[in-house]
């Protein structure tokens, strides 16, 4: 195993000993990222509640952080946090020789809120305050921040706002993969609501939005189409990405990402088959 190898399965393997370390049943969620000429699959994303995790949730938070070599000033910014997030994912993702930590503190009063008041509301809510770090490399990092103006939206009035963010670039291949994926699910969605949410990150060129339909019975088989458009626009082959597609066929599906990364390329991701699983002791990483 070279050296890469050896940090890869050290990053990877404390998230999921902090995973089953927690003391309540969580959601897990798998995904890959396209961009030109790659595929990147070795990414997953755990869900939790505060109470998951144990007694003093805040100090085994920065725990776990801390071993996976958050950048200092980010532990300052997640106790600022804390008293305000009741929800986290935990999440993994490796491209090449980056294994890229991530933590996201969901911010659920002011999106219940705007739920309760959608017919009046009109601010932008920030939903998701991520922190995102190479492990083996923390000043290769970013804080992101995922918003949006209205929650539970219909297909059509997320074409709508889509259609504002893209204004002058409607050939964006990004904007057209995002109403490909409105078509080929809106009819699953089983009179349930989609949601829309923008992310950016300061100090670099990342814009993208996300349409999640988990409130719906779309399947990743239904994606099928909108995958081998995404992955010959990005010169993937089958042999690549359809593997991924076999055996998870009636996964249900959750949402496509798209837009610009931190590298400033065009990229898309698409989540899928979040279920509910258990934690497997004896790891632990409370307060260790």
């Amino acid at each position: 195993m070279n050296r890469s190898s050896k940090r890869e399965a050290s990053a990877a393997t404390i998230v999921l000993q902090a995973i089953n370390s927690l003391t309540e049943d969580y959601s897990f969620e798998r995904s890959f990222k396209l961009v030109e000429g790659k595929i990147y699959s070795t990414r997953f994303l755990a869900s939790f509640r505060e109470s998951a995790l144990g007694s003093d949730p805040l100090a085994s938070l920065i725990a776990l952080t801390k071993r996976l070599n958050i950048p200092d000033r980010y532990v300052a910014m997640i106790q600022h946090n804390f008293p305000s997030s009741d929800i986290f994912h935990l999440g993994y993702e490796q491209q090449e020789d980056i294994q890229i930590c991530k933590l996201y503190m969901d911010f659920r009063e002011p999106l219940l809120h705007a739920i309760k008041h959608r017919d009046t509301h009109t601010d932008t809510v920030l939903i998701h305050q991520a922190f995102k770090w190479d492990a083996s490399c923390p000043t290769t990092c970013s804080v992101s921040n995922y918003q949006c103006n209205k929650p539970l939206l219909t297909p059509k009035e997320i074409s709508e706002r889509l259609a504002q963010i893209y204004e002058g670039d409607e050939g964006s291949f990004t904007y057209q993969a995002a109403l490909d994926f409105i078509a080929a699910t809106k009819e699953r969605m089983a009179g349930k609501s989609m949601f829309l949410m923008e992310a950016e990150e300061e100090g670099n060129p990342r814009y993208s939005y996300d349409i999640n339909v988990y409130g719906g019975e779309a399947t990743l088989i239904d994606a099928v189409p909108v995958i081998r458009k995404i992955a010959d626009h990005f010169s993937i082959d089958d042999e690549q990405w359809q593997p991924l597609i076999q055996g998870n066929e009636m996964a249900l599906l959750g949402h496509l990402s798209g837009g610009t990364d931190r590298r400033a390329r065009e990229f898309l991701t698409v989540y899928f088959g979040m279920e509910t699983r258990s934690p497997k002791p004896p790891y632990s990483f409370m307060h260790g």
